[in-house]
């Protein structure tokens, strides 16, 4: 998403100046269409530290209590003001709980609710604006708002399955890493530094390890403070889209995890454009929306040229076609549901398929990266251990 700058007028000729977010010009000329707004100008703001722009708003799980009780609080009779009141009283969020006062002062000025939370753009993003503004021109607020509760609360299921995947191998690497430099650094020379001292000749291997344990012993500040650089640059490179972007395909290339994480790339989009079908946004905006949700950038590029396709007067499922990271069943659901008018309950297949078999997929690829890892790790301390005790076995046969 960027950042605009905007000029627009409306049908009387009265100026508008703002600040907006959007995907691009287009996304960001149809969102002031639907306020009655014509596109005058628009520039993008340029940021010194990308870093800077990460969106600050409430946790995802707060974000779906809150829009679960305000939807069911509303399909019940309440008043939204008054849904809104009470939910930022008993809110534990004070972030939130402000944000929503803001909300309903707006909204008892007049202005509409989907403007009232746009008004807050590093709090809510595009996609859950747009779906509420599609809400009130169909008079179904309430179930639109049911609708983003539960896509955010299937979204923080896949994360969580992701993240199960992706810390297991992190933590078992890290131990292997310090204990393999406690047996360079500390075990190997008390071992052989003796024999080594004394200008006996050592194995070739053991040699080798011997001289790694003085360089890592002579530059660990350097060493510690390279990995600290590293880390941080490569945190940093990850704020401009075009390594973030090459960093994602390479996530989706990576053995045994790239399966785990295109079904969730997947999963988040199949979640992302049925809501947003469901509750009437059109297709290009949806598309370019749900990709963006995937949480892959590599997966989100596929699909913002995909609703440029959509643009020029393709279907949905023709213009998903080149799509090859889009799973099979996601792209049949798609032509099944435009041949019966309905995607957004056809897609309803492809979630609850992604329900059952991602957390599937994750115990199925941690149990090939446990044995792999557990041998890994026992080949490299073998080593170093064979490498200490071979001289032992020298002085012994010399000695003989």
């Amino acid at each position: 998403m960027a950042t605009f700058n905007y000029t627009a007028c409306d049908e009387h000729g009265s100026v508008t100046r703002g600040v907006s977010t959007a995907v691009d010009v287009y996304e960001l000329r149809s969102t002031l269409d639907l306020r009655g707004l014509a596109l005058v100008d628009a520039r993008k703001v340029r940021e010194l530290f990308p870093l800077s722009a990460k969106r600050h708003g409430p946790a995802s799980r707060e974000l779906a209590e809150c829009l679960r009780y305000v939807a069911l609080c509303t399909k019940a009779g309440l008043p939204l003001i008054q849904t809104l009141e009470d939910h930022a009283e008993q809110t534990p969020s004070k972030e939130l709980a402000t944000t929503l006062r803001h909300i309903v002062a707006d909204v008892r000025e007049g202005v509409s609710l989907s403007d009232a939370f746009a008004r807050h753009p590093r709090q809510f993003d595009e996609s859950l604006v747009h779906m509420i503004r599609a809400g009130e021109l169909s008079g179904a607020v309430d179930i639109v708002l049911g609708r983003i509760a539960k896509q955010i609360e299937f979204q923080r299921e896949i994360r969580a399955c992701v993240v199960q995947a992706l810390v297991y191998p992190a933590v078992v690497g890290t131990a292997v890493l310090g204990l393999v430099i406690l047996l360079l650094t500390f075990v190997l020379p008390r071992l052989v530094g003796v024999m080594a001292k004394s200008g006996a000749k050592l194995p070739p291997i053991t040699q080798a390890l011997v001289d790694v344990s003085d360089f890592i012993i002579a530059h660990w500040p350097w060493l510690v403070g390279g990995l600290a650089a590293f880390a941080a640059s490569f945190r940093f490179a990850l704020a401009f889209p075009t390594f973030h972007l090459l960093a994602s395909r390479v996530a989706l290339s990576t053995p045994i995890l790239s399966t785990v994480l295109n079904m969730s790339a997947n999963a988040r989009f199949s979640a992302a454009l049925r809501t947003m079908l469901a509750s009437g946004v059109e297709a290009v905006r949806s598309v370019r929306t749900a990709g963006e949700a995937s949480g892959s950038s590599w997966f989100a590029e596929r699909t913002r040229a995909a609703s440029e396709t959509i643009r020029e007067g393709h279907t949905l499922s023709e213009a998903l076609q080149p799509v090859s990271e889009l799973h099979p069943l996601v792209r049949r659901m798609i032509q099944l549901g435009e041949s019966t008018g309905q995607p957004d309950e056809a897609l309803d297949t492809a979630i609850t398929y992604f329900e059952t078999e991602i957390p599937a997929r994750v115990r199925r690829a941690l149990s090939l990266l446990e044995p792999l890892m557990i041998g890994a790790a026992g080949l490299v301390c073998g080593t170093i251990v064979i490498a200490a005790v071979l001289p032992i076995f020298s002085l012994y046969d010399a000695i003989k």
